[in-house]
């Protein structure tokens, strides 16, 4: 990444750890497995679906079950789901809110593929003006269609794409991404491994700041109070 990519990076992720709680994303992690899971081994054991067409149903059901997911992650930890938000060829997306971000969830092909460019993702990108701008401060006439800072969508995938691989079951990556506001690239990507242990470093102490001790004699405090 360049200095910049690294500045917008960092804003980003700062924003998110300062007002997100760590639940959502671990529960997100733990959530979205699940949903993988599910939609693999229901499938997998149901003889009434046409062999062929097992993965179409297996990935129909990860869609669904991860939008549950999503809703139940937010009341759990007292954010915002509002689900059907989004419409893309039948599907319906729902946008969960907390702190100062915003996001979709999409199931992508690869780890660099952006979600087609709907009418609705690209005027969520319009409320990241402030990262092409350069501006830590949102543009006053950016269409906003949330109260969040920034607006992403949550992206994942399966290991494989062949259903009668176990490996479809398992998400390869779970990726919130953050589009540009002209929706031509991402701005960001934090896996959420990266981002629980962002707040990890956060409660780490750091090693300047512990108290320094003096050597003393037997009986003596040893502190400088």
């Amino acid at each position: 990444m360049s200095s910049y990519q690294e500045k917008i990076h960092r804003i980003i992720g700062n924003t998110i750890t300062a007002t997100v709680p760590l639940a959502l994303w671990t529960g997100l992690r733990d959530s979205v497995q699940w949903a993988y899971a599910e939609a693999y081994d229901s499938t997998k054991h149901d003889t009434r679906i046409v062999e062929s067409q097992r993965r179409f149903k297996a990935a129909s059901d990860r869609h669904f079950l991860t939008e549950f997911a999503m809703s139940r992650v937010a009341k759990e930890v007292g954010a915002t789901f509002t689900p059907g938000l989004v419409q893309e060829n039948g599907w319906r997306f729902g946008l969960l809110s907390a702190g100062k971000i915003a996001f979709t969830q999409k199931c992508i092909t690869h780890y660099g593929e952006m979600p087609p460019a709907g009418k609705f993702r690209e005027t969520l990108a319009v409320s990241n003006e402030f990262i092409r701008q350069g501006k830590l401060a949102f543009m006053q006439d950016a269409a906003k269609v949330s109260d969040a800072d920034i607006n992403g969508i949550l992206v994942h995938c399966p290991e494989t794409r062949n259903f009668e691989n176990a490996a479809f079951k398992n998400p390869s990556f779970i990726c919130l991404a953050v589009p540009l506001a002209d929706y031509s690239d991402w701005a960001a990507r934090f896996e959420l491994s990266e981002l629980i242990a962002s707040y990890d470093a956060i409660k780490a102490p750091r090693k300047d700041l512990a108290p320094k001790w003096k050597k003393t004699r037997r009986g003596e405090t040893g502190d400088d109070a």
